[in-house]
């Protein structure tokens, strides 16, 4: 099987772990349970990659992990954990999760 990226935005709610489950749950229901989505459903962890000050930042950062391939990183795993970016939005504690899923 293959992989692909995926990325989500989320606001923080609770727990960086209750929103990453969240998430989890959500694309589950939206792709399907049995595996294999190319979502975050298929991550079982996650691991904070950068904290940085808005949404622009977390962009370029996404973009340039996928632009170089890093798939000697463990986020590069379609196996590893989800790479999570944290930055602001209106005051608000954004999360930016990205990463490579199997499909």
């Amino acid at each position: 099987m293959g992989g692909t990226q995926f990325s989500v935005i989320a606001e923080l709610v609770g727990t960086i772990e209750a929103t990453f489950q969240s998430l989890k749950e959500q694309a589950a229901w939206e792709y399907g349970h049995a595996g294999y989505t190319g979502t975050i459903a298929e991550k079982t962890c996650w691991k904070r990659y950068a904290v940085v000050p808005d949404l622009k930042a977390a962009k370029r950062l996404v973009a340039e992990f996928f632009q170089k391939n890093q798939y000697e990183e463990e986020i590069g795993s379609k196996w590893g954990p989800a790479g999570v970016i944290e930055f602001k939005e209106t005051g608000k504690t954004m999360l930016f999760f990205f990463g490579w899923a199997s499909c």
